[in-house]
């Protein structure tokens, strides 16, 4: 409004910002530039608050990924203690089975 100065007193703007006195064309003229400034203010709000909903997103999902890594990760070391524990007790039954074979007390 500042090129606005001496169309018009504050007193006489109305409620839209524009001043009585100022001619139609002009008036329609800063009533559609303020209409345009408005239209891409909100483009720039939309847009950020898409960029802002795609980010939370990507981080979701990054988060997700992080998480099932760690689930696998987890049920890899289970699996591998399983199958430890597994070749242990195979390989101490072998043991039993070759010290029962050999054993002098055996029965016959």
């Amino acid at each position: 409004m500042e090129g606005l100065k001496g169309l018009g007193a504050p007193s006489d703007l109305r409620g839209d910002g524009v001043p009585e006195e100022m001619p139609p064309s002009a008036r329609e003229a800063l009533m559609e530039a303020e209409k345009a400034r408005d239209r891409a203010l909100d483009r720039v709000v939309l847009t950020h608050q898409r960029t802002v909903a795609r980010s939370m997103e990507d981080y979701k999902v990054k988060m997700k990924k992080k998480l099932l890594e760690l689930e696998r990760r987890k049920r890899r070391e289970q699996d591998l203690e399983l199958l430890s524990r597994a070749v242990a007790q195979t390989i101490n039954h072998r043991n039993y089975l070759e010290s029962r074979r050999r054993s002098p007390l055996r029965p016959v």
